[in-house]
């Protein structure tokens, strides 16, 4: 293969961990997506994937974050919400 068909070929995504660490597929849209919904839906949202899903689950590290920061406040009774979730990743002592 000539140099130049490598120079033009797309690079790969870096990931949180090498595939052959892991048995789960690895989609970041996915991960993006359930955080996305529970931020629209708030509590019932969380509620529900939190019976399905851990931050460790996610493979994106700042996803980690942001579902954590989820938890905490549904643990604490507080809304779950953009604004609250962001003041909680910002305040972070409590994750």
């Amino acid at each position: 293969m000539s140099s130049s068909a490598t120079a033009t070929r797309p690079r790969r995504p870096r990931l949180a961990k090498p595939l052959e660490e892991s048995d789960t597929p690895i989609d970041l849209r996915a991960e993006a997506a359930v955080l996305g919904a529970c931020l629209l839906e708030g509590r019932p949202a969380v509620q529900r994937a939190a019976r399905i899903v851990e931050p460790a689950h996610f493979v994106d590290r700042r996803h980690q974050l942001i579902f954590a920061a989820m938890l905490s406040l549904l643990q604490d009774g507080s809304a779950i919400d953009p604004i609250t979730v962001s003041a909680r990743l910002r305040d972070g002592t409590r994750l």
